[in-house]
């Protein structure tokens, strides 16, 4: 009667469990990169979502290529599992958890499993590699640093690594080579680097530990030093008659490769216009336009290399000229100014003639016919008389008489 009890119970629970949306997972912590010879020591974890109620539990642990298979029986979710790996290696790590309803582990049943893969090696190796870092105002890819400005470097622990445990036992040595730079030592976990040459760099690390027996390992990391862009030139014609073409030229210095771009706009944008950009190995961009309408843009320019970021804006103006005018519009206004000028000028030379005639300081007079004589030889009978010469005449002679005085 309680053998049948227990299997319609069983029966029950397994309904309600497949039912289930959610399942069961299982979470590893621990050495998963760990070293041969040493004890390793994992963390198990089950999240279990369908059974909140304590049940008894067994997990199964098995390495296949290594001959490995340990089960365990426990009340509780988390469990600790500690072996001694004797064999370098990658293996697949399973673990299998079986659910027991009642106080034996008679009728079980699985809820869950996973499977980890494991990395025992007899070095240091691929466990640290080296993280360098320049102030976070410079813009820096893959490794690649700007010129005379500290370059940062440390050790990186791979989280999932055994030496995380030991870190505090790791000893480092560092070295430093390329051109103008001797090789150059640091015996101390970080150390700073300025370089002062554009050319490529190599950073090497030595790493030593002992912890139940000695391991030790080399990585290395080639970085760049490049130029930031610098003296960035605009010519062109920001003043664009309407139906004309605008044209801009963009040059500038620094290390290849460039992207560049641009962008039009009613105002200032520093926005990013480098996903239509154009990569080149020369920082030489033109930029052709029309614009259809009067009135006034900005244009948006934008330079990157691997090290540094430059925008700038060009205040485009597009303007209008009216209809050019006529010939006859031109030239009758500047014959009437000549005409005025003639004008004028006789006027002030028939001016300074009455002044010269009215300070004389002799006057002839003849007795015939009571005239003056203007200044003629008195033994000309033919010198006309001011009283008989016409008023072009007296004009004409009060002007000869100015440009050419006796």
């Amino acid at each position: 009667m309680a053998f049948s009890y227990h299997l319609l119970l069983l029966f029950f629970v397994s309904i309600i469990f497949y039912g289930s949306v959610d399942a069961d997972e299982i979470f590893v912590n621990g050495d998963i990169k760990t070293m041969v010879d040493v004890d390793s020591n994992y963390n198990i974890h089950l999240e279990s979502r369908n059974f909140p109620i304590s049940y008894h539990f067994k997990f199964i642990f098995s390495i296949p290529e290594l001959n490995v298979l340990d089960e365990q029986f426990t009340e509780f979710k988390d469990i600790d599992w500690q072996k001694n790996f004797t064999k370098t290696g990658s293996y697949q790590f399973n673990i299998q958890v079986y659910l027991y309803p009642f106080n034996n582990y008679i009728y079980g049943w699985k809820i869950a499993e996973t499977a980890v893969t494991l990395e025992i090696k007899d070095n240091l190796n691929d466990l640290i590699s080296i993280h360098a870092k320049q102030n976070v105002s410079s813009l820096t890819t893959d490794f690649v640093f700007e010129i005379n400005k500290t370059v940062s470097f440390s050790p990186n622990i791979d989280p999932q690594s055994i030496l995380v445990r030991f870190a505090d036992q790791i000893k480092y040595e560092w070295s430093v080579e390329g051109p103008d730079v001797n090789k150059t030592k640091f015996m101390q976990k970080t150390f700073d680097f300025v370089f002062n040459s554009s050319n490529e760099y190599s950073i090497s690390l030595q790493t030593s530990v002992s912890f139940q027996k000695n391991f030790a390992g080399t990585t290395s990391l080639a970085i760049q030093i490049k130029n930031p862009i610098t003296n960035v030139s605009i010519s062109g014609n920001n003043f664009v008659e309407n139906g004309s073409l605008l044209h801009l030229n963009i040059t500038c210095d620094g290390s290849p490769k460039f992207l560049l771009c641009h962008d039009f706009s009613s105002t200032k944008s520093n926005d990013s216009c480098f996903n239509s950009g154009k990569v080149s190995s020369k920082c030489d961009y033109q930029i052709i336009h029309y614009f259809p309408q009067n009135g006034t843009k900005y244009v948006n320019i934008g330079i990157s290399n691997d090290v540094s970021l430059v925008y700038r804006n060009v205040k485009i103006t597009i303007y209008k000229i009216g209809p050019k005018p006529s010939f006859a519009f031109v030239i009758i206004p500047l014959i009437s100014l000549l005409l005025i000028i003639v004008i004028v000028v006789v006027g002030i030379t028939h001016f300074i003639r009455q002044r010269r005639r009215m300070n004389a300081t002799i006057e002839v007079a003849t007795i015939e016919n009571f005239a003056i004589y203007n200044d003629v030889d008195l033994g000309n009978d033919e010198q006309p008389l001011i009283g008989e010469k016409t008023f072009c005449r007296r004009v004409k002679d009060s002007f000869i008489e100015t440009l050419c005085p006796k």
